[in-house]
């Protein structure tokens, strides 16, 4: 297991280092693995909203110039993210918000690449403000839907020359706390997080070709008490999702008919398997190099208010299966 720390401070190895690296040697005693990167020196500009993140899907930022798609990599790949920064202005510094801003925007837009690693922050302060400023960095760890955990006081350390945090023996100590926590957790959760790209079990929908729609919601909704969670289609096909009840879906496939009234002819009732998965990229590669034939590359898809990645490839004895990952709204 590994764990990743940004010191967000302009002074490399000043006093958010120093608290850093006390956390640090908690986790390296219970056998995780630590990397400090510092945003000394580098110049990180901010999210210009351009968005193209959510169309690209490629878990970067389009901005290439700078350190962010290097430490995004990094948080992707790591079980655990401290966060690290000096008070300026009663908030962190503003290179570790530009990070935040980005990372984040990236992390969202790609299935929640941060989803349920532990996150913590930690804050250098001379004397007032760090209750804001660790305010900020959780509200980051939150929306990333980490999972946060708590100390024996607030993450802070007090001191403004480099070194006079190592006076604070409260702050100290509560970073020790921090530490212990997080190593805890990460053993606790430690088979929960799956390494990225790998599927999540379990099926996201069974297509089903129906020649008459209003029957089959009958029989599926009425019938079998399956809830309609969204209605899409183009002009070729009508479809309607239905809950299972068990977190699985039956996709309704209907023809619409032609102006003269008909429709061409279905290939059978069943149409396809749908598996979800975390990154669909990822597993078409998986299955390409397995010699198996990818009969639709990876695209993305609006279905309604749903956003989604979605691949086709054919199975072993022929049967077709697409992989489903969602994006959050």
């Amino acid at each position: 297991m590994k764990v990743v720390a940004i010191n967000g401070s302009a002074r490399k190895d000043g006093n958010t280092a120093i608290l850093i690296r006390h956390l640090f040697a908690e986790l390296e005693r219970e056998g995780i693995e630590t990397e400090l990167v510092q945003l000394a020196g580098h110049v990180i500009r901010g999210c210009t909203a351009c968005n193209q993140c959510q169309v690209n899907l490629d878990r970067q930022c389009v901005i290439k110039n700078d350190i962010v798609n290097e430490v995004i990599a990094k948080f992707s790949a790591a079980d655990g993210i401290i966060l690290g920064s000096p008070t300026y202005f009663a908030d962190i510094t503003a290179e570790l918000k530009a990070l935040i801003d980005r990372a984040g925007r990236v992390g969202g837009a790609n299935g929640g690449l941060y989803r349920r690693k532990i996150g913590a922050g930690v804050i250098a302060v001379r004397r007032g403000g760090a209750i804001h400023a660790l305010d900020t960095i959780h509200h980051f760890l939150h929306i990333a839907q980490m999972v946060v955990p708590g100390a024996s006081y607030w993450n802070v350390g007090i001191g403004r020359e480099i070194g006079e945090v190592e006076k604070d023996e409260e702050g100290l100590r509560n970073m020790r706390t921090l530490g212990e926590n997080i190593a805890w957790l990460l053993k606790l959760t430690r088979d929960e997080r799956k390494p990225q790209g790998e599927p999540r079990r379990g099926i996201h929908h069974i297509s089903v070709h129906t020649e008459d729609l209003a029957a089959s919601l009958r029989f599926y909704q009425d019938l079998l008490g399956m809830r309609v969670v969204n209605r899409f289609g183009n002009p070729e096909r009508q479809m309607v999702l239905l809950d299972s009840g068990d977190g699985s879906h039956i996709e309704l496939t209907a023809p619409v008919p032609n102006p003269a009234g008909n429709a061409a002819p279905g290939p059978g009732p069943l149409l396809h398997l749908a598996l979800r998965s975390q990154d669909v990229r990822a597993v078409v590669e998986q299955v390409r190099r397995a010699g198996h034939e990818i009969t639709v590359e990876p695209k993305d898809v609006q279905l309604g208010p749903d956003r989604a990645s979605v691949a086709f490839a054919k199975g072993p004895s022929g049967e077709l299966v697409e992989f489903f990952q969602t994006h959050d709204r």
